[in-house]
């Protein structure tokens, strides 16, 4: 981490704009972050595919969601739902970009 004092990215809570279903593993959603003045946690929007070799996704997004694995209690997390994130890029204070 060629000697950076602090190499980790900066974890935040976030409200969930719509519903995602959760797989087996932990995953890490690439998402669209923006933050109203108006509010008190920012709301993520996730920006569309998922797959791995969907790397076009990652140009919009500003934030990585940190899902937990799917259990027989918890098959998702729905909108409105708090979870964290992983700040990967600036804020935005207008529309989110799906991508």
């Amino acid at each position: 981490m060629s000697g950076h004092e602090n190499p980790f990215q900066t974890t935040i809570k976030v409200k969930v704009l719509s519903t995602i279903q959760l797989d087996p593993r932990p995953e890490y959603q690439r998402v669209g972050l923006k933050w109203s003045p108006d509010s008190t946690v920012p709301t993520a929007e996730v920006t569309g595919y998922q797959i791995s070799s969907r790397l076009l996704s990652m140009t919009c997004a500003n934030g990585l969601l940190v899902l937990p694995p799917r259990t027989a209690n918890q098959t998702q997390v729905n909108a409105g739902e708090i979870v964290d994130c992983i700040v990967i890029g600036r804020f935005s204070s207008g529309i989110i970009l799906i991508c």
